[in-house]
């Protein structure tokens, strides 16, 4: 059989990697360097750490520090239409996911006319190669760091749309896990539950193979046992974090590669409607669509487990899953109606989760009364 895998940007890794960035863009002769972040990521020193480390080599260095989470097209519009004219010889995407996908999005529109839904969820729509794009992790959870994905909310139809292919992709990763000494344990419990979930879905998914099994396994040992240490036990142990950092790489690596399923098609349309956190809302859904997907999946949540290091002889998908449930409980994943999400909306969640293409990819597809109870198991994480 033959088999294709992407092997996406060139990483530099490791405690400290950040002072790369300088010969990163000394490589390209860069003179005039974009920093793309929030106002977390300003208000944290990180912003003048990157733009000090760039400064070593660029004569001008900008910074666009608006992005808002799950960052809207007209926010990456305005952005690219202030720099299109006067074009960075590199953008450096600092944060999150949200930082990170804004970067991406900001790059595509930078080298191509039209806008965000001239291209969104089409595989290799965007014709034109962008320019240099070095990504930087804050954060241990979403891998957009290495993927070919970048998810931006379309304010017309409060929906969250892909851009996706070759012309996406960063050219460089500078993933430094002293970056994320200091996130406040909510964040650090909700992107790791993020970078679990890319790990397990990726694994018990419709499109897997050799190569993202491997990533997914490894991945799913990295962050279940080292997620509690950086939350509770020990948050400035930077042997945990790097652990947890490498888990959401290797994760993030498999997905682009095997795709995810209906945890994501639940977590985007409660980001883009309800506001919920990424992290948090993949969190949400996890243990209660693995239960569904016992019948299907059930051997290959038993791997999941065992890459857990859970040693129980004759482990069953349920106890996979309990101990799944037990981690958000020790690291305080919260409730869904902690975000304003009401009973009611479940019924609307699961039209708006239908539509997505996590549904379309998972391994099976739920009708709508099947999803709305699943929906009603998340809701009160019976």
């Amino acid at each position: 059989m033959i088999m294709g895998f992407k092997l996406l940007p060139e990483v530099f890794w490791g405690a400290g990697s950040l002072k790369q960035l300088a010969d990163v863009l000394r490589n390209i002769k860069a003179e005039y360097v974009l920093v793309v972040t929030d106002q977390g990521i300003v208000k944290a020193g990180i912003a003048d750490k990157v733009i000090s480390v760039a400064k070593e080599v660029c004569s001008r260095t900008e910074i666009f520090d608006q992005i808002e989470p799950d960052p809207k097209d007209t926010t990456v519009a305005a952005c690219a239409a202030k720099y299109k004219n006067d074009r960075p010889d590199a953008i450096v995407a600092v944060g999150g996911g949200s930082c990170m996908d804004f970067g991406k999005a900001v790059n595509v529109l930078l080298y191509n006319d039209g806008t965000i839904q001239d291209y969104k969820n089409q595989w290799d729509a965007i014709p034109n190669l962008t320019g240099t794009l070095v990504t930087i992790p804050t954060t241990a959870g979403t891998g957009s760091e290495l993927t070919d994905f970048a998810v931006i909310s379309d304010t017309s139809t409060q929906q969250k749309v892909n851009l996706i292919g070759k012309s996406v992709v960063a050219t460089q990763a500078i993933v430094d896990p002293e970056l994320t000494v200091g996130l406040p344990a909510g964040i650090t419990a909700a992107t790791g539950m993020d970078a679990l979930t890319h790990a397990i879905e990726s694994y018990a998914c419709k499109t897997p193979n050799d190569l993202s099994d491997m990533l997914s396994l490894k991945a799913v040992s990295l962050i279940y046992n080292n997620l509690k240490t950086c939350v509770v036990d020990d948050p400035t142990n930077i042997e945990a974090r790097s652990a947890v950092m490498m888990g959401s790489m290797l994760a993030g690596c498999s997905f682009a590669n095997a795709l995810l399923g209906l945890v994501h098609g639940i977590a985007h349309p409660l980001g883009a409607v309800w506001h919920v956190p990424h992290g948090v809302a993949n969190a949400f859904g996890l243990p209660y669509v693995l239960e569904y997907e016992i019948p299907s999946e059930g051997e290959r949540i038993i791997n999941v487990g065992r890459a857990m290091g859970l040693t129980k002889e004759d482990l069953q998908p349920e106890d996979v899953i309990t101990a799944i449930k037990e981690l958000m409980k020790e690291i305080h994943i919260p409730m869904m109606s902690e975000y304003g999400v009401k009973e009611e909306d479940l019924d609307r969640l699961a039209d708006l989760a239908m539509q997505e293409m996590g549904y379309i990819c998972n391994p099976v597809q739920p009708s709508k009364e099947e999803l709305v109870e699943i929906l009603k198991k998340m809701y009160v994480r019976a």
